[in-house]
């Protein structure tokens, strides 16, 4: 299982993308579940927007079949910098730390790629 949030700090609102694939527009304070096959994936976060995914930004990440994953979202800006929007693997408590009121993200967020493989959950995961 592999569960995105929107970290308090800096707070997210865009597109999450596997590769090319926009999954899911997520809204601060929602949390989303899916199911991937193990082995590696990229996924990538970006503005609301922009209707593509970021090919500079993004985590590689080798799942593991039947282990959880969290990774929060979130975005921050230097002084000198452009926006950047990062995506963080986070353990489970610290994802239930930032996440104690997340919601569901509503089911008309999920984009087509995303709905195949969308788990609903209707509050946020515990950890084992």
């Amino acid at each position: 299982m592999f569960g995105y949030y929107c970290h308090r700090i800096g707070v997210f609102k865009g597109g999450i993308y596997e590769d090319d694939r926009q999954l899911v527009f997520m809204e601060p304070g929602h949390f989303v579940t899916f199911h991937f096959d193990g082995g590696p994936h990229t996924f990538s976060a970006n503005s609301w927007m922009s209707s593509h995914a970021n090919d500079y930004e993004h985590i590689i990440v080798e799942l593991v079949a039947g282990k959880r994953y969290f990774i929060k979202t979130f975005f921050f800006q230097n002084f000198f910098g452009p926006l950047r929007f990062v995506l963080l693997e986070d353990n489970c408590e610290g994802a239930r730390v930032d996440n104690v009121r997340a919601k569901p993200l509503e089911h008309s967020h999920l984009r087509p790629s995303g709905a195949t493989i969308f788990v609903p959950e209707m509050s946020f995961p515990q950890c084992s």
